[in-house]
Formats: structure tokens, sequence, C-alpha cells
């Protein structure tokens, strides 16, 4: 299990299969009957805000040519120790991490080379004291 699905089980979010996706994906149980697919001709790109513990967190990824850029905009987190910003591909699992402060305002971005036909999306948590943890997911970015 990656370290982004061991963070949002204990986020408490539910893990589901999206047969037509052909990837296992980790989703807010209220994301699960419909998830979000962003189809561009490399470049567009989503936002969703989220947040749990009274944290409201924009996670955002987008893409130009190849490159994917992931960031997001942290909107309040009365209680932030740290943020983290992943960036993954969820067909082979591999994650770009980076940690962030707890400042209010625009984060980010993380920018990979990506490779085409694959999914990307943002996650962020906000950890707090306790190790209570809120998550943000994007929409899931598809490289044509």
């Amino acid at each position: 299990m990656s370290r982004i699905a061991k963070t949002i089980t204990r986020a408490g979010l539910l893990t589901v299969a999206v047969p037509a996706l052909a990837f296992a994906a980790t989703l807010p149980a209220h994301a699960a009957a419909a998830p979000n697919i962003i189809k561009p001709m490399s470049s567009g790109g989503g936002c969703i805000t989220q947040g749990t513990e009274g944290d409201s967190v924009e996670a955002c990824i987008s893409a130009s040519g190849t490159t994917v850029k992931s960031d997001g905009y942290f909107n309040k987190m009365p209680k932030c120790t740290t943020v983290t910003i992943f960036l993954e591909d969820t067909g082979t699992g591999q994650e770009w991490t980076h940690v962030e402060s707890c400042g209010l305002g625009h984060h980010g971005p993380i920018g990979i080379t990506g490779t085409k036909g694959h999914n990307y999306r943002t996650v962020i948590t906000v950890t707090e004291p306790g190790n209570n943890y809120s998550v943000s997911i994007s929409p899931t970015l598809h490289l044509s």
C-alpha cells in the first residue's frame, strides 16, 4: 500500500475499485459513485475543495504538453502542523512529494514530465495535532 493510500485510509476515506479506469483509486466516500475524470489534450486541469477537521484545502492538477503540475490553495487550516502535497500516477502508484508549511494561500506546484495515457491526481494531507489528518483529492487528469 502506498504512503498516500495509508494516509487516506487513516483519514477515514473509502478505498474503491473503479473498473472503467482499470486501476484502484482511493476516493472520499462522496466521490466514489462518480469520480471526476478530466481528459484534456495535454492541457487543462481542475481543482476540488475539500477538508475535514475544520480545514478547507483546494487540491489542483493541470497539464501543459507532457508537463503535469500539482498544486493547492490552503484556505482555512485552524490546527495545521504540516502539509504534504503528493502528485500521484494512479496507474503505477508512483508518487512525488513536497512538504509545505501551514501558511494560507497558494502552494506548489510540483511539476513532472508525465507519460501519455497515464492518469494523475493531487492528494494534499494536512497533519494536525494528535496525528489527525485532513485530506483533499483533486480530480483525476488523463494525459493524452
